[in-house]
């Protein structure tokens, strides 16, 4: 049983990672099943309207999906209907995983799995960041106290999907176990084998950069608007293209600072897209950039490198430096001039291009979904030792 807060495809990654992770394991024989609120965005931000089937990620058709209304206070995800669901249906599972913190779907699935006994996971899913971990600090507190450090301290493992987010929470229930497995990513739908199937649709050979995921203070974009002034004086035909939903409400001021810097005819916003639209994007792409002031696992970025396009990760990115030792990726500081240092060094080796796509794809397998499935697996068969019924092959 997996419970999530909610599983708009617009939150990002923990939505998208969790019906990754469903399918990989039903494709590894153990049966999955998600149970969320039907919030058409993260807890702060969603509206009173359900979430659309085609505002869930992709693939969800094919998943055992069970969703609930959500009602105020919604900033909790509350959902009445989830809670006695999950509590009637706790015990007809082997193992529940909780992903993420603080919410109500979180605190329900805990009081369900002690209730009958149910050993369970808790994955971080970033709540953890010190970025993060700044904001609501006073609901925070109160959970703290109330409910989530012992379900914490009674987790039969907690999740980190990189060694840097198992770390942030070392403290934290020191004797329970910590399991690092990688969220999966779909490679497959972005290796550049099948990008060959289709024809590269740039008009001109100007380089474009790109930017995919959520809008928000926290994604640095402000930082590659202010690169992008000087990347145009080495490169001047380089455009930008910012590809993702306005969660932060910030494309209003992200264009005025493009217009300020005189580069704002350079980029383009375009809005929320779904899968195809990101595929066609990479196809045309010269460079990924993801300047993150934190960020827990960059799916965006193991889909470029699937795709074979060269990435720039901010020092901030959790994996930044496996994937740069991999020869996948480029590391910049968290300021402009280091990132458009960065950019332009990449941008002007094509032979480097080239050996970072190679570099790229070969890291991309690390996240494929048979890979993780496997390590998700000896997860769930370490709480269960001896009573494992579901042996993964």
């Amino acid at each position: 049983m997996h419970v999530l807060a909610g599983a708009a495809a617009r939150t990002g990654g923990p939505a998208a990672a969790v019906f990754q992770l469903s399918r990989a394991l039903r494709e590894a024989g153990v049966e999955s099943v998600i149970y969320t609120t039907d919030l058409d965005g993260s807890a702060s931000d969603a509206t009173a309207a359900p979430v659309a089937l085609f505002e869930l990620p992709p693939g969800a058709e094919h998943l055992d999906l069970r969703m609930f209304r959500a009602r105020p206070p919604r900033r909790l995800a509350y959902s009445p209907g989830l809670g006695r669901t999950v509590r009637r249906d706790a015990r007809a599972f082997d193992v529940m995983h909780i992903h993420s913190l603080w919410l109500y779907p979180q605190w329900v699935g805990y009081v369900a799995a002690q209730r009958v006994g149910v050993p369970f996971v808790v994955s971080l899913a970033g709540a953890l960041n010190p970025w993060f971990r700044a904001r609501a600090r006073g609901r925070k507190a109160v959970a703290w106290v109330l409910w989530q450090r012992r379900c914490l301290s009674r987790a039969g493992a907690i999740h980190a999907t990189t060694d840097e987010e198992a770390a942030n929470a070392y403290h934290l229930a020191p004797n329970v176990m910590r399991c690092v497995v990688p969220n999966p990513v779909d490679v497959e739908s972005f290796e550049p084998r099948y990008a060959r199937a289709f024809a590269r649709t740039r008009p001109d050979d100007s380089p474009l950069v790109l930017y995919v995921g959520r809008l928000s203070p926290v994604k640095g974009l402000d930082l590659l608007i202010r690169a992008l002034d000087p990347v145009s004086r080495v490169f001047p035909s380089v455009r930008l293209v910012i590809a993702g939903p306005d969660d932060g409400r910030l494309v209003r001021e992200l264009a005025s600072l493009a217009a300020q810097l005189g580069v704002g005819a350079r980029v383009t916003f375009t809005g929320m897209i779904d899968s195809v639209e990101r595929a066609r994007l990479l196809r045309q792409a010269d460079l990924f950039v993801l300047p993150s002031r934190s960020e827990n696992f960059a799916v965006a970025a193991v889909e470029a490198m699937a795709a074979g396009v060269p990435v720039v990760l901010s020092s901030a990115v959790n994996g930044a430096a496996d994937h740069a030792r991999a020869g996948a990726a480029v590391i910049a500081g968290l300021d402009a001039d280091d990132l458009a240092t960065r950019i332009v060094a990449v941008l002007g080796d094509a032979s480097a291009r080239e050996a970072m796509a190679r570099a790229g794809v070969r890291r991309a397998q690390v996240f494929a979904r048979p890979a993780v499935a496997n390590a998700a697996c000896a997860m769930y068969t370490s709480l269960l030792s001896r009573r494992a019924t579901r042996p993964c092959q």
